[in-house]
């Protein structure tokens, strides 16, 4: 849960300052949050395939929901690679369970 607090933190309400801190490489960002998120819910829940559905909504919710702030449109490709990283990890999990 502290995991996907996390996310909807910098998702949403990132604070200035620690905006400068991220690498700018914002596609393996989204992905590897949510391979870590994902791989760490799987991994307690169980059922992978439910975590990794309900986690391709956050991030289309995320990303729809960003739309709303004026300094920050949404973005399709980001939505994508946490779609991406929470489908990878939930492969990977499913192999290992």
């Amino acid at each position: 849960m502290v995991a996907l607090a996390l996310i909807i933190f910098a998702s949403l309400m990132l604070p200035a300052k620690w905006a400068k801190l991220r690498t700018g490489h914002w596609a393996v960002e989204h992905f590897l949050a949510y391979f870590a998120a994902t791989s760490i819910l799987c991994l307690g829940w169980g059922h992978p395939f439910m975590v990794v559905g309900m986690l391709i909504l956050l991030a289309a919710l995320l990303e729809a929901l960003q739309s709303l702030q004026p300094n920050h449109p949404a973005n399709l490709l980001a939505a994508l690679s946490g779609a991406g990283g929470a489908s990878a990890a939930g492969l990977m999990v499913s192999f290992i369970i």
